[in-house]
This record gives C-alpha cells, structure tokens and sequence, in this order.
C-alpha cells in the first residue's frame, strides 16, 4: 500500500511539472565528477566525452552546467552479453534510450558530435585532446580497463578522467581504477553518488590539494 501511495505521489509531481512545462529531470543534483570540473575549470571552454550515454541525462548535465565547446558521446545501442538478462540492455529498450537521449539533447546539437561505436573502435574517431572524460560504459573486465588505457592518452595534461559506478556493486569497475590510479600515483576521488575523479596533472603534484591523501585512498564526499 505504501509503495502504491508513493507511486501516485510522484505521477503527481510529474503532472504539476508538466502543467508548467518543466522538466523534472533538470531538479537532479549534479554528479561529483561535474562539480569537481566546474571547480577545475572555472568557466573555461573544454572538449568533453562521455563513454555510455544510455537515455541522456548525464551529458545533459555536463552540457547544462560546464563551458561544453563539443561532446563527443559514445554508445553503440546494441545488446552485450556482459548485461544478458538485464531488462534495460534488450533492443527495445535500448531503442527508446537512444530515442530519449536525442529528443533531450537537441537544443545542444551544434555541441554534440555522436559516435554510435563500441569505445574500442570509437577511439580513432576523436583526433584531438579532451579537458573532461566520463567513463559510464561496460562495466566487466576487461572492458573497463581497456576505455581507461585507451582514453587516459586523449586527456589534456591538465585534464579530469572520471566515471560512474566506483561501488561495491560493480567490483571489476573498482578494481580496474584501483590498478589503474596506483600505476601512475594517482589520488582517487569518489563520492556517495558513486562517481570517480582522476586528475591528471596530480600525477606530476600540480594540482593535488589534499596532503593528507594517500594513493588509492578514497575521499567520500557526503552531497
């Protein structure tokens, strides 16, 4: 009874939002790896991209809320063995996440340069240095450890590398950023909302501030 009632609470929130013309997704908070960007840059125009892309709603956020010159955005829309029996990897749903994903990001398509390959082969597409990569695409070894090998070499010198899903739900995701920050001395940043943050110029003391951070020491941001 108390999940039909909470039910009926949010159907009428979404009616009140869509008698105003609003948008309920827009009310979300922002995700660690954006906000540590917006601190990092400042306002400064930056080349991003988004590996895993799904409905959209993630690059709207770093498109509404960082200095986006392009986005380049990753995600082939085809089935993966690695999610076989997941409800929301199939066909027709992943048809409908696409479909979504393009309605929401049409008023930033002269931003968006959309690569609809799997990570691997969509690397030789982008033929220039990015300031913001997001990491939300197959999460199974060694998957993940391939995106994080390939695309850390497209990642300016003073460039952000993060991603979602750093939890104890998705265990070859810690590991694999894990391995990956304690090979170049990397402090990794995470918060309760599961995302991860690398800065790249850490690697060499320019930009990191916690001296009391170990390597692979996790920072859990409470938002």
């Amino acid at each position: 009874m108390k999940s039909i009632k909470k039910l009926n609470k949010v159907k009428s929130i979404k009616k009140i939002f869509r008698y105003f013309n609003l948008d309920l997704r827009r009310y979300y908070p922002q995700r660690f790896a954006i906000l540590k960007a917006k601190d990092k840059f400042m306002g400064k125009e930056i080349i991003a991209c988004e590996i895993g892309v799904f409905d959209g709603e993630h690059a709207y956020q770093i498109l509404k809320h960082l200095n986006i010159k392009k986005l380049y955005l990753i995600d082939p829309y085809t089935n993966n063995t690695n999610y076989k029996g997941d409800p929301m990897s199939n066909s027709n749903f992943l048809s409908l996440a696409k479909s979504k994903a393009k309605k929401l990001l049409k008023p930033f398509k002269d931003k968006i340069v959309w690569i609809e390959k799997l990570s691997k082969d969509a690397i030789g597409d982008i033929k220039e240095k990015l300031d913001f990569i997001y990491i939300d695409g197959n999460h199974f070894y060694p998957h993940i450890d391939n995106d994080l090998e390939n695309y850390y070499t497209l990642l300016k010198q003073d460039g952000i590398f993060s991603g979602h899903d750093f939890s104890d739900g998705w265990i070859d995701v810690v590991i694999a950023i894990n391995k990956f920050a304690a090979k170049r001395n990397l402090n990794i940043f995470a918060s309760s909302g599961d995302d991860w943050v690398l800065f790249k110029d850490s690697e060499i003391g320019m930009y990191d501030k916690t001296s009391t951070s170990k390597r692979n020491v996790t920072e859990k941001v409470r938002k």
